[in-house]
């Protein structure tokens, strides 16, 4: 039995503040994220600036890898769980295509570490538009990402948002930065309720099946 090479369709992600003590009496994996993912976002008081939850969506990924490519340039290891990778659970269906990558943190120190970072990928952000830009697929020069880092709004759904650019696929910068805001922002909805912040991403690839030639 083996499995082929896939590519991905979708990168699904979202991020919300929970209940501290979600799912710490289990202990498997399975159990475990299953937990998590039927936690209800806290229903806690709204506070300016601050989201009790985001979700967004990009086509084939390009936000995902775009992601990737500035974490490594800025050298921000400690958010790599938002791409898939140093996540603390990982679920696979490789048959369907589908794999999901979930964290989440709990203690102040660690939303306080992942806030620290967020602020420091736009900081270097700021500080180095034209490589930026590179992540951009050509869609921006570096003239252009000073514009996208000044905008301050946030939304619970960028993909969706007609004031956000790439709205309807997720395969913009701008779309990419908007997302990030609204997950820095669930970080301090967390830090300031005292919640514990959980990120789930889900990869959809082209289902890879079965070879049933190698199957007998």
């Amino acid at each position: 039995m083996s499995y082929v090479a896939r590519m991905s369709i979708d990168v699904d992600a979202r991020a919300k503040a929970i209940l501290p003590d979600t799912a710490l009496s289990a202990h498997d994996t399975v159990e475990i994220v299953q937990l998590l993912l039927k936690a209800p976002t806290a229903d806690r008081p709204a506070a300016p600036g601050l989201l009790p939850h985001v979700w967004g969506s990009s086509r084939s990924g390009f936000a995902d890898h775009a992601l990737r490519q500035l974490l490594t340039w800025a050298d921000l290891p400690d958010l790599t769980f938002m791409t898939g990778e140093q996540a603390m659970y990982r679920t696979e269906d490789r048959v369907h295509g589908v794999a999901r990558n979930v964290t989440v943190l709990r203690t102040p120190a660690g939303l306080q570490r992942a806030g620290s970072s967020l602020a420091a990928l736009f900081s270097w952000a700021e500080a180095h538009p034209d490589v930026v830009a590179q992540a951009s697929n050509g869609l921006y020069g570096g003239a252009d990402v000073p514009r996208l880092l000044g905008r301050t709004g946030l939304s619970v759904n960028p993909r969706y948002d007609l004031t956000v650019q790439g709205d309807e696929d997720g395969d913009d910068l701008d779309y990419m930065l908007a997302y990030l805001r609204g997950v820095r922002s669930v970080v301090r909805f967390c830090l300031h309720h005292s919640m514990a912040f959980l990120y789930v991403q889900d990869d959809f690839m082209i289902p890879a099946g079965l070879d049933e030639s190698l199957d007998d």
